[in-house]
């Protein structure tokens, strides 16, 4: 068993909808806002990328977020660079 990411290659096809001949984007297995690191590669096509999306900043936000925030778990918001003069 691996500490880092693990990632699963693809099976050409939407994990969620099953289509296939279209732009796939990654997909992680748990969600990175509770710190997923591991990845199906291109599992999931832009239009249902866009529910899960959506989905998981509802969740993300609302329901974990202070819990988040209490145990600094990741996010894809920048930082504030600190003024170190």
């Amino acid at each position: 068993m691996t500490n880092g990411p693990t990632r699963i290659p693809s099976k050409g096809l939407c994990i969620y909808c099953g289509r296939s001949g279209l732009r796939l984007t990654d997909e992680h297995i748990l969600p990175y806002f509770i710190g997923g690191q591991h990845v199906i590669e291109e599992a999931s096509c832009d239009d249902c990328a866009k529910i899960t999306t959506k989905f998981e900043l509802d969740v993300g936000r609302e329901l974990w977020g202070d819990a988040r925030i209490a145990f600094n778990a990741p996010s894809r918001r920048k930082k504030e660079k600190t003024n170190l003069h």
